[in-house]
Parts: structure tokens; C-alpha cells; sequence
């Protein structure tokens, strides 16, 4: 982070997004992940296989549900 100053003051400028560790994942950026549609991710927690918090209205997935989900889909090799 740099440091900016505001008004007289020193502000720590925001952090580049795509660097910071992610605290819970939307349903649209969970869906860009899997290559899958937002329909399919909120199909998947309509049918109770993946787990949803709500936050402010929206729908959120935690990194350690989505890191759950992924093991127990995880294709097998034969």
C-alpha cells in the first residue's frame, strides 16, 4: 500500500483488488471461476449443495465452502 495524503492527513491508498486475498465470493465472480452461469452457481445453492450467506442483500460464498465444494467435485482419475 502507499501512503497518500487526504486533507492534510495520510491515507493509505486502497489496495490493487485483484491482489487482495478474498474474503467471501459472489455469485458472479464464483461463476467466472467455474466457467459456469450465475444461474448454475444459484442452482447450487437452491439445492443446498453449496452454502450462501447473505450480506447486505447479497449473496456470498466463503473460500472455505467454495474450497470444500471443489474437493468433493474434484474429477477422479481412473
Amino acid at each position: 500500500m502507499t501512503d497518500k495524503p487526504l486533507s492534510g492527513r495520510l491515507r493509505r491508498a486502497p489496495t490493487d483488488p485483484s491482489r487482495m486475498e478474498r474474503s467471501h465470493w459472489t455469485i458472479a465472480t464464483l461463476a467466472a471461476r467455474w466457467e459456469v452461469s450465475t444461474r448454475t452457481v444459484r442452482r447450487l445453492i437452491e439445492r443446498g449443495e453449496l452454502r450462501a450467506i447473505r450480506i447486505g442483500g447479497q449473496l456470498r460464498i466463503s473460500p472455505e465452502t467454495v474450497e470444500r465444494f471443489e474437493e468433493r467435485h474434484e474429477a477422479r482419475r481412473d
